[in-house]
């Protein structure tokens, strides 16, 4: 991904990816959206009832607002507790050079994630993501999203690369 780049990262969790971003790509200000929503119908999902409750969601909000800390005062990071189609419609069309998603993987909202996405990217912008190809709870939620919105935006976008678990998709 361009470095120096305004993008955005749905779905942080801990911020383990988000680590990788900062140290590699070196954003010049990086949006991390999740809700940290504690959901019990996701009985197998890190969200939900594997061993969690709102209150371990926010301890774990804390403690990855604490690891960022610096990037948090720099200004070079910034959280958006919210879902995604939230966040995102707080932007401008065009506004980000890349988005990285890796949140809620069941299919209908890794779709809307990539709709809303292609409409906040920059033309020549990347959207990009996790667990393609990768089957858990959510039903190969993410490998079907991902393949139809190929199919239904082949004119606007170019697969730029579907290698093991992640994809890169740029918009033209």
């Amino acid at each position: 991904m361009p470095k120096k780049a305004i993008c955005a990262e749905i779905g942080a969790w801990k911020g383990d990816f988000t680590s990788e971003i900062l140290r590699q790509t070196k954003p010049k200000k990086l949006y991390i959206i999740d809700p940290y929503l504690h959901v019990e119908t996701y009985d197998k999902a890190w969200y939900g009832g594997l061993d969690s409750s709102q209150e371990k969601m926010d301890e774990v909000f804390k403690s990855t607002q604490q690891r960022f800390e610096n990037e948090l005062y720099s200004g070079q990071l910034e959280f958006l507790r919210d879902d995604s189609t939230k966040a995102l419609d707080k932007f401008e069309d065009d506004h980000f050079d890349w988005i990285y998603i890796d949140g809620n993987h069941l299919y209908e909202y890794v779709k809307l994630d990539l709709e809303n996405s292609f409409k906040k990217v920059k033309s020549g912008g990347y959207i990009t993501g996790d667990d393609y190809n990768l089957v858990g709870w959510w039903d190969d939620g993410v490998t079907k999203a991902v393949n139809e919105f190929i199919e239904n935006f082949k004119d606007s976008i170019t697969v730029i690369s579907i290698k093991g678990t992640q994809f890169i998709l740029r918009k033209n």
